[in-house]
């Protein structure tokens, strides 16, 4: 989810690393997740809050149960 409104293209972005990163992370979406951000912000271009603090995971975050 996100808590205020997103920029689409870096949105698509985020996605996309949270999803290509769920082999590494063991399958565990909040470490996916934490794992693009990171990617976010290690990159100038979208390292300001804007870009990757509006997302959040709420629910279940193991995908093998």
């Amino acid at each position: 989810m996100t808590h205020w409104s997103i920029i689409s293209s870096t949105s698509a972005d985020l996605v996309i690393d949270t999803f290509n990163f769920l082999d590494d992370a063991d399958e565990d979406l909040s470490l996916a997740l934490k794992k693009a951000k990171i990617k976010m912000i290690r990159n100038p271009m979208t390292s300001h809050p804007i870009y990757w603090a509006p997302y959040s995971l709420v629910g279940r975050s193991k995908l093998n149960f």
